[in-house]
């Protein structure tokens, strides 16, 4: 008979049930979870704020990082549009000298670019819903950079007219399809992103212009700083051109080439119209006002568009809030007012200073009507969204090429500042045309807005 210490007992018992003594993981598991809020709880308020604002702002960054490639691609074609806008107006001083024009020459060469947009924009809504936004963007994007690249190297004035048609017909389809699919886009996100949206052309327009004014002043050639711009353009829009709903604007029942607008369409139109003119005003006659009527220099007089250019980008940055906030008629009736205001304090108060500041309260007030209000045309029953758009847009283009020559007629039949006073009166009638518009963002957009928040 053998005798077994307690010992020796526990390790043959610990042999035969290896599992007695296993260690219970879930049981770990529990007690980590309660040492972790214990050391939560013991931590200052102040390091719990830190974590929370790190916590929701890493929320926000990978929600920017996984929005929908359409909305981005949105982006980078109105990104575009204005960069290779801007690199255009850079050339215009050499092509000016190039073909030895004087400026009644030279204003009568860039109409026919003015006409080239006129054209083939009412024509768009008929062309997008026939093939989609992603068929029509695909080819009007590199056809406006090819015929920038060929207006840069023209050396005739015929020629060069030719191209500047065409160089504004492609633009401006492009302009007209980009908008359809930027609308599609925030129908289908059910939320305000227009805004933001639409501030993507200021900064292109911003970036476009100091690249080539840098590479200028570095010495490099004009003709090959436009080719080599508008080619790495092409090559940015290469991929995200994919990304473009192909569906977007298209019409299930064939669209008509052209469609007159009508309804509301033609309150939408009307209400572009005066704030791109109110933006011509700005551009083209705010200089003026500053140096001719107030006394500023000629060096400076270009602040004042620089400071309602910004106003404007920054405000469009914002735009989905404000018009979430305030709502869309709100949001028309406050911004026109404000601008209208504005208009009248430069012109009374007749201080540069002031006037830089007044300009930039004008941005601030005309930056989200114009995307609110494109918004609206597409949602609008009386006309195909692609027709509805396509009319805005020619309207409104319309006041960007008849408001400076309108606005000019005044000032030399009367003064410039009543010229400034009568955009102010127009800004007043698009205050009351905001009575048309919704008090409240769409049903669907405040459902999405509400899931977003409760999630």
């Amino acid at each position: 008979m053998t005798v077994t210490s307690g010992e020796d007992q526990k390790n043959v018992k610990n042999i035969e049930n290896p599992e007695s003594d296993a260690v219970d993981l879930s049981e770990l598991d529990h007690l980590d979870e309660i040492e972790a809020a214990e050391r939560a709880a013991q931590e200052p308020k102040a390091v719990k704020r830190i974590k929370r604002s790190a916590g929701r702002l890493t929320e926000r960054l990978r929600s920017k990082f996984e929005e929908p490639r359409a909305l981005s691609a949105t982006r980078l074609a109105f990104f575009l549009a204005g960069f290779v806008f801007a690199v255009w107006a850079a050339m215009v001083p050499y092509v000016k000298q190039f073909l030895a024009l004087d400026e009644g020459e030279m204003g009568l060469l860039l109409l026919c670019l003015g006409l080239g947009a006129l054209v083939a924009m009412p024509l768009t809504g008929g062309i997008v819903g026939r093939f989609g936004c992603r068929r029509v963007l695909r080819w009007s994007v590199p056809a406006t950079m090819a015929c920038g690249m060929l207006l840069a190297a023209s050396s005739q004035v015929a020629v060069t007219a030719v191209f500047l048609f065409s160089f504004g017909a492609s633009f401006g389809i492009l302009d007209v399809a980009m908008s359809i699919h930027a609308v599609e886009v925030e129908k289908r996100m059910k939320k305000p992103v227009l805004s933001t949206v639409y501030a993507f052309y200021p900064i292109g327009g911003v970036a476009g212009a100091l690249v080539m004014s840098a590479l200028l002043n570095l010495g490099f050639p004009a003709i090959p700083c436009v080719i080599v711009l508008m080619t790495l353009a092409q090559l940015a829009w290469l991929g995200a051109g994919n990304w473009v709903i192909a569906t977007a604007g298209r019409s299930e029942v064939g669209a008509p080439a052209f469609v007159l607008p009508k309804g509301r369409v033609l309150l939408y139109g009307a209400v572009v119209f005066v704030l791109y003119l109110a933006d011509g005003a700005v551009l083209d006659w705010g200089g003026l006002l500053l140096s001719a009527e107030q006394g500023a220099s000629i060096e400076n007089a270009a602040m004042g568009y620089a400071s309602f250019s910004v106003a404007m980008t920054l405000m469009r940055l914002v735009g989905g809030r404000v018009v979430t906030f305030l709502g869309p008629r709100r949001t028309v009736v406050i911004g026109s007012l404000l601008g209208a205001a504005s208009f009248c304090g430069a012109v009374l108060l007749a201080n540069p200073y002031i006037s830089v500041l007044l300009f930039f309260f004008v941005g601030l007030g005309a930056s989200n009507i114009t995307p609110l209000t494109f918004s609206e045309a597409g949602r609008t029953k009386s006309m195909p969204m692609s027709a509805a758009l396509a009319a805005v847009s020619t309207l409104g283009y319309s006041g960007v090429l008849v408001g400076p020559a309108m606005i000019g007629g005044i000032a030399h039949a009367t003064s410039l500042p009543t010229a400034f006073y009568f955009v102010a009166f127009l800004l007043v009638l698009t205050a009351c045309a905001g009575v048309f518009y919704p008090s409240k963002e769409p049903a669907a957009a405040q459902e999405a807005r509400s899931e977003a928040s409760a999630s």
